[in-house]
C-alpha cells in the first residue's frame, strides 16, 4: 500500500473542450511510459509482458507477410501503364496495414497471454494514485477477475479481426479504397485499444462487458485519443514490445483521471453494496 498516493498527472478539467479531451487522452499514454520509467518497482511486472510480445508479434508478422503475398496475388498482374502505377501503391498501402494489423493483433494478444502481469501492474499503479482499496484479497477473486478480463479480451479480438479484415480489404479497391482502409483500419484499431488496455481497472470493479464498451461510446475523445496514441505507437519500429506495459499504466491513469472526474456511473462490485 502506498499511504501518500502520487497525483495523478492524467487530469480532466470542467468545460473541456472536445479537441482538448482527445489531446488528454492521448497525453495518458505518454503520461504512462513517463511513470513507469521513474518507478523501477513497476518493471518486474513487465518481463514476461515483453517476452510475450517478442514471440507473437513475430509470428503474427509472418502471418502478415504471406496474407499481403496472397491478396496481392488476387490482383491482374503490372502492365506499363497507368495499372503499374496504381498497383504499387495497392501494394505498399496494403502492406502498411497488414503490418498494423498484425502489430494491432499482436498487442492485444500479448495483453491477454500476460494478463496476471498486466492486472497487477495495473493495480499497483492504481494503489499509487488513488490509495489502497479496502477489499480483502482471495486467491479465487483474483483469478475470478483475470479470467473475466481474458474473457472479454477473447470477445474483443473475436469482434476486431472479422472488421479489421474488411477494412484490409478496401485496399482493393483502387485509389479511394486506399484511403478508405487506412481510415476505417486506424479509427478500429485505436477504438480496440482503448477498449483492451482500460480493462484491467475495469475487470477489477467487475464491471460488464457492455459497461466496459460504453465507456468507450459515452467518452469517445478521451478514448480516441488515447487509442490514436497507441497506435501510433504500434507503427514505430519495436515500439509493440512496450505497449502492453505502457498501454496498461496509461489506460489506468485514464480511468482514474475518468473516475476523479465523475465519469465513471458504474458500481465497483468490489465494495458492498
Amino acid at each position: 500500500m502506498n499511504p501518500s498516493p502520487s497525483p495523478n498527472p492524467v487530469q480532466f478539467l470542467p468545460g473541456q473542450s472536445w479537441r482538448s479531451e482527445l489531446r488528454t487522452g492521448a497525453l495518458a499514454l505518454l503520461m504512462g511510459a513517463r511513470w513507469l520509467i521513474s518507478r523501477p518497482s513497476l518493471w518486474k511486472y513487465t518481463f514476461f509482458s515483453i517476452l510475450t510480445a517478442l514471440v507473437v508479434t513475430s509470428l503474427l508478422v509472418l502471418a502478415s507477410l504471406r496474407t499481403h503475398g496472397w491478396l496481392m496475388s488476387l490482383l491482374p498482374p503490372a502492365t506499363d501503364g497507368l495499372w503499374s502505377w496504381i498497383r504499387a501503391v495497392i501494394w505498399l498501402a496494403l502492406l502498411i496495414a497488414c503490418l498494423l494489423g498484425a502489430l494491432s493483433t499482436g498487442a492485444i494478444v500479448s495483453s491477454i497471454t500476460a494478463a496476471p502481469f498486466n492486472d497487477r501492474l495495473s493495480e499497483r499503479v492504481e494503489e499509487q494514485i488513488l490509495g489502497h482499496v479496502d477489499s480483502p484479497f482471495a486467491w479465487s477473486s483474483f483469478i475470478g477477475d483475470v479470467l473475466q478480463g481474458v474473457a472479454h479480451s477473447l470477445l474483443n479480438l473475436a469482434i476486431y479481426l472479422p472488421l479489421s479484415v474488411v477494412a484490409l480489404a478496401l485496399n482493393l479497391v483502387p485509389v479511394l479504397g486506399n484511403l478508405a482502409s487506412w481510415l476505417a483500419g486506424a479509427t478500429l484499431t485505436a477504438a480496440m485499444l482503448s477498449l483492451e488496455l482500460t480493462d484491467f481497472p475495469q475487470a477489477r470493479r467487475r464491471f460488464t462487458w457492455r459497461e466496459k464498451v460504453s465507456l468507450v461510446r459515452n467518452q469517445p475523445a478521451p478514448m480516441l485519443g488515447f487509442g490514436l496514441a497507441a497506435t501510433a505507437l504500434l507503427a514505430i519500429p519495436f515500439m509493440s514490445l512496450i505497449m502492453a506495459p505502457v498501454g496498461v499504466v496509461g489506460g489506468t491513469l485514464l480511468f482514474a483521471a475518468l473516475q476523479d472526474a465523475g465519469r465513471i456511473p458504474y458500481k465497483d462490485r468490489r465494495l458492498p453494496a
